[in-house]
C-alpha cells in the first residue's frame, strides 16, 4: 500500500470554502481602513478599534488559509476555528457599540441608520455561524491528519 491509500478524501466544499476565506479577508485588508478612517472622523473610537482588530488580524487570516490548504496544517484550522468562533461576540459588540454611538445625541437619532447597523450585526453573525459550523466538522481534522502520516 502506497502513502496515498491512507489519504482520506477532501470535504466536501473546503476548497470553496477556503477561497471564500481568502476573498473576504482580501476585502477586509482593502476596505477596512477607509471604514476606520470614516469611524474615527465620525468619533466613533471605539468601533474604529474593533474595525482596526479585524484589519489586523486579516492578513494573519490569510497566512493561516494558505497553511491550511497548501501545507495542510491542522494548527492553521484549529485558528481558524478560534478566529471565526471569536469573531461572533466581537461583531456582536462592534454592532451594539456602533448603536450606542448612533443614538448618543437623542434629538439626532436617524432611525435608518440604526436599523441598518442592527440589521448588518444581525446579518453578520446569521453569517458567520454557518461559516463557523462548516469548518467545525470533524471531516476537515481528519483530512489534514491523514496527510502526516
Amino acid at each position: 500500500m502506497t502513502e496515498s491509500n491512507h489519504r482520506i478524501k477532501r470535504p466536501r466544499g473546503f476548497k470553496t470554502m477556503a477561497i471564500l476565506g481568502y476573498i473576504t479577508q482580501g476585502f477586509t485588508f482593502i476596505i477596512y481602513p477607509f471604514f476606520i478612517a470614516f469611524e474615527i472622523s465620525e468619533g466613533q473610537i471605539f468601533v474604529a478599534g474593533i474595525s482596526l482588530i479585524w484589519l489586523l488580524l486579516a492578513p494573519a487570516v490569510i497566512v493561516a488559509i494558505f497553511m491550511m490548504i497548501e501545507r495542510k496544517s491542522n494548527t492553521a484550522l484549529n485558528l481558524i476555528r478560534i478566529y471565526l468562533w471569536g469573531n461572533i461576540p466581537l461583531s456582536l459588540v462592534g454592532g451594539i457599540a456602533d448603536v450606542a454611538d448612533l443614538v448618543e445625541p437623542i434629538e439626532s437619532i436617524d432611525s435608518i441608520e440604526v436599523g441598518s447597523s442592527v440589521i448588518a450585526t444581525i446579518l453578520g453573525i446569521v453569517v458567520a455561524v454557518p461559516i463557523a459550523l462548516y469548518w467545525q466538522q470533524k471531516s476537515h481534522s481528519d483530512y489534514l491528519k491523514s496527510f502526516n502520516h
